[in-house]
């Protein structure tokens, strides 16, 4: 097997506390949203916040190359305020594609998100738990 296998990932459900489901399988990404300035969403889950008080605003993720290190991506332009790096984002909610690439600076895994496929770039670094 490839140190840097390419991965299906899979979405898990709003509900689903992504880091709390046993067994979550590396690649496994669960979008988050954004809550929007003005508004009061409470202590609601996202899935039952009204159209006008969220949006999608990025994904969390656990790390594609097995080490099992958690990442939060950005999509550009949907979460005002916030001073970190950015991500174009398909829309798509089944297969999701990323771009420009990934690097998770925790673990070194870098590459690509494309159609809900993970695919590593030769010089990611990333090693998986033994």
């Amino acid at each position: 097997m490839s140190a840097n296998p390419t991965v299906i990932g899979v979405r898990v459900a709003d509900e689903v506390d992504l880091f709390e489901e046993l067994g979550a399988a590396p690649g496994t990404f669960q979008f988050i949203s954004c809550v929007i300035p003005g508004k009061n969403p409470d202590s609601l889950p996202v899935n039952t916040l009204p159209d006008d008080c969220y949006h999608l605003g990025g994904l969390t993720w656990l790390c594609p190359g097995g080490c099992g290190a958690e990442s939060t991506i950005v999509f550009r332009g949907r979460c005002d305020g916030h001073n970190r790096p950015s991500w174009e984002w398909n829309g798509s909610l089944d297969k999701p594609t990323l771009t420009p690439s990934i690097l998770s600076l925790g673990c070194r895994w870098h590459g690509y998100l494309t159609d809900g496929v993970w695919k590593p770039c030769p010089d990611s670094a990333c090693r998986p738990r033994a």
